[in-house]
């Protein structure tokens, strides 16, 4: 398994397109890409150099412990203006001005500004210096109050800044590069193995089963790049229910940055449990501080800009009554890695940590938390509801598996009124009218506010696609009420193959709350089957969204056994792959290649039915098998 990384890298690397990103823009096309007569010379601005290997080596003791937000580039103090710097060129009274930087080394850049203004009509490019990544136009709608700006990340290491003011407000618009950020830490995924931000093999992707049914929680987190750290958070509703976007991190993640110049990354996940990559495009910069306390280790602030609607942002519920949670879900970015999530199925408990009070999980049966988790959220997994945000702890992974260390989570209920003041605690903002409330739901900042909107939030089982090992199947669906109104009944019904099975629930749910139905055993036959719950009559009235009224999944009921395998890969895991066919060659099982990591050990089951006869292939995507010289693969 000889590499040759110069010559592969260099080869994919001339293939990619990045394209223009989604940064709260309005898009276009920087005018030198067009115009023609323009100087093809633009000056450079050669950025000092970055001892990597030092960093890298403070990193290493910072991240035993989740310290600070993961770091991932080195911030380098600038001042580079429009007066100070560039080429000014004039078009028939407009103006065009063009800036480069350069740091050599970097595997992505980005930018921090002072003294930020565009006026109407003026437009702010940044893009490679191949021209394959853009961001912008950015323009008047991009001004914050106070002046700060930032980008998100280009690919290389080297960038342009054009800048074109109309003739009707020449002169009138400013800004200043205050930082910019040297990215030694591939959290771009750029194809280099030896700096890509990838999280431990033990992580699991959102899209995989565990995260059925959390896909409103999983839209309500994100990644933050704060300056060249990277840390998680959410987003949290308050009992006002008018949409306010207020964001809850951590305090530790706060420290020493500004809010206003943060840039937060939604959906930043894999669409396939087994994907290695996500969008990095929908992104939002800036943001107002509210409210931090070293107490519960907390930060509250408020995203500045509307985040647009095709980013499905979720406000997210929460819990401030200080009581524990049976078993508890975590949605994180490890490492600045893609969405990831873990569970612990068994109670917290109280502890103090590093000063804070907290909730300490003992340890993950699914998945782990890795630096750049940093202000998770703890959800209680059977209310989906925010009882607090991840300060530290010493979980990773062991090879595919948790390695049964403990972490610590600020409490939701110590940051609640423990502060004394609006800036020490969250109760003046998330509780605006002080209803005393202690438990809240979430909330679609997006979705129809009317009376009568009954919804199905989820299959709780089976899991869509998912092979049943059993004739015997107990659906259990989740309903929610999303209107204003209290839901006391409503009729569900559950549509298999055809076939009809009607409950018609009685009970008390209001805004925001949800419940489970379970429709009881039923037996059903070998094969594929197709089931979907809709729900009806809220109330005995009708439906005011019928949008959210039904949910589909497909299953596979197989009257066979589990038949578990353990693979062993070697020092190349990720050119590993393998399928499971029937006799007339259909895949059944199979797992790409990039799925697997390093000299680690995977346990997969598969449901195969009886009296049948299968194939197993095993395959070496470099074609020289999986023994012996680069470890031992079995």
């Amino acid at each position: 398994m000889k590499r040759f990384f110069t010559l592969l890298a260099i080869a994919l690397m001339c293939c990619l397109s990045y394209g223009s990103y989604a940064q709260l823009s309005e898009g276009g096309t920087p005018v030198s890409f067009h115009k023609k007569g323009l100087e093809t010379t633009i000056p450079f601005t050669q950025m000092p150099g970055v001892d990597v290997q030092a960093l890298m080596a403070e990193d290493e003791i910072n991240n035993a412990q989740k310290v600070g937000p993961y770091r991932f580039g080195a911030e380098l103090p600038v001042n580079i203006s429009m007066s100070n710097s560039g080429l000014w060129e004039d078009l028939k009274g407009a103006g065009l001005w063009r800036e480069g930087l350069r740091s050599e080394g970097a595997l992505s850049m980005s930018l921090i500004f002072d003294n930020f203004y565009l006026p109407e009509g003026a437009k702010l490019f940044v893009y490679s210096e191949d021209k394959s990544q853009v961001l912008g136009a950015f323009t008047q709608k991009n001004n914050q109050a106070g002046g700060y700006f930032a980008t998100s990340l280009i690919a290389g290491d080297a960038i342009i800044l054009e800048y074109y003011e109309p003739a009707n407000v020449r002169g009138q618009g400013h800004f200043t590069i205050t930082t910019v950020v040297h990215a030694y830490r591939d959290v771009m995924n750029l194809l280099n193995k030896s700096t890509t931000a990838s999280s431990g093999a033990c992580n699991i992707n959102v899209a995989c089963s565990l995260g059925n049914g959390w896909q409103n929680e999983i839209n309500a987190v994100t990644r933050v790049q704060l300056g060249g750290g990277l840390c998680t958070g959410t987003l949290v509703n308050n009992t006002s229910l008018d949409g306010t976007q207020y964001y809850l991190t951590a305090n530790h993640c706060y420290q020493g940055s500004n809010p206003a110049t943060w840039v937060f990354y939604f959906n930043y996940e894999a669409s396939t449990c087994n994907g290695t990559s996500g969008p990095s495009s929908h992104t939002v910069t800036g943001s107002t501080f509210k409210a931090n306390n070293a107490g519960s280790d907390f930060a509250l602030v408020e995203i500045n800009n509307t985040i647009p609607s095709n980013y499905n942002p979720y406000l997210a519920g929460w819990r401030n009554d200080n009581v524990a949670s049976s078993s508890e879900i975590v949605i994180h970015h490890p490492q600045g890695d893609i969405k990831k999530i873990s569970e612990d199925q068994d109670p917290v408990t109280s502890a103090s940590w590093s000063g804070a009070t907290t909730w300490k999980i003992g340890a993950y049966e699914q998945g782990t938390t890795e630096p750049g988790s940093s202000g998770s959220p703890l959800f209680d997994e059977n209310t989906h509801q925010v009882i607090g945000q991840l300060y530290g702890g010493g979980a990773a992974c062991n090879g595919s598996n948790p390695n049964n260390q403990p972490d610590y989570y600020g409490k939701f209920a110590v940051s609640w009124a423990t502060g004394g003041t609006s800036s020490t605690e969250l109760v003046d903002w998330l509780d605006p009218g002080n209803t005393g409330t202690t438990s809240l739901t979430g909330m679609d900042p997006n979705a129809p506010q009317v009376a009568l909107d009954a919804g199905v939030v989820s299959f709780d089982a089976p899991e869509d696609s998912s092979t049943l090992c059993d004739s015997t199947v107990t659906p259990v669906v989740t309903i929610s009420n999303h209107g204003s109104s209290t839901l006391t009944s409503l009729t569900v019904t559950l549509n298999i193959d055809g076939n009809n099975t009607v409950q018609n629930w009685t009970g008390s749910l209001t805004t925001g709350q949800s419940t489970s139905v379970n429709f009881g055993s039923m037996t059903l036959s070998p094969g594929s089957h197709t089931a979907t719950a809709t729900v009806s009559a809220p109330n005995g009235g009708s439906d005011q969204n019928p949008a959210n009224n039904s949910a589909s999944i497909s299953f596979n009921v197989v009257i066979g056994s589990t038949i578990t395998f353990t693979l062993n890969t070697d020092n190349y895991g990720d050119e590993t792959s393998w399928d499971v066919r029937d006799a007339n060659n259909n895949v059944v099982y199979s797992a790409p290649v990039n799925t697997y990591g390093d000299a680690t050990t995977y346990t997969i089951d598969m449901c195969l039915a009886n009296d049948q006869c299968y194939t197993f292939t095993i395959y070496d995507a470099y074609g020289d098998g999986i023994c012996c010289n680069y470890g031992q693969d079995s």
